[in-house]
C-alpha cells in the first residue's frame, strides 16, 4: 500500500506529508483486529486502509475530537464527549466493513 493508490485509486484526502504515520496508525489497527494474519496487498485491506487513513486523518484535523454533530444555517459543531469509545467503534466499523467476509477477522479454531 503506498501514497499512489490512496490518492489515485482510492481517493484520499490527506496529505502525503502525514501518509507514513497515518498509514502506520491504520495498519495497527488491521494488525489487532486481524490477530496480525492481514495481507496488505488485498485489495479489501488496501482499502480498510484507506477509509482508516482518511479517519485518522479527519480526527487529527479536528483536534481528535470525534464530530456528533454539525449544522449549516447559523453553523454549529458539536463534539461526542465519549470520544475513545466512539473513536473505538468507529475504527472496527471500518474494518470490518472491508474484512467481515474474508475470514481475516475469524478468531476461532
Amino acid at each position: 500500500m503506498d501514497y499512489k493508490f490512496y490518492e489515485m485509486e482510492y481517493g484520499g484526502k490527506a496529505p502525503s506529508e502525514e501518509f507514513p504515520m497515518l498509514l502506520i496508525q491504520a495498519m495497527s489497527e488491521v494488525k489487532y483486529y486481524t490477530l496480525n494474519r492481514s495481507n496488505y496487498s488485498d485489495i479489501n485491506v488496501k482499502y480498510a486502509l484507506c477509509e482508516l487513513i482518511d479517519y485518522l486523518y479527519k480526527l487529527s484535523q479536528s483536534d481528535d475530537k470525534e464530530i456528533a454533530s454539525e449544522s449549516v444555517g447559523t453553523y454549529s459543531v458539536s463534539y461526542n464527549t465519549d470520544k475513545k469509545d466512539s473513536v473505538d467503534k468507529k475504527k472496527k466499523k471500518i474494518i470490518y466493513k472491508y474484512l467481515a467476509h474474508t475470514g481475516l477477522l475469524y478468531r476461532g479454531v
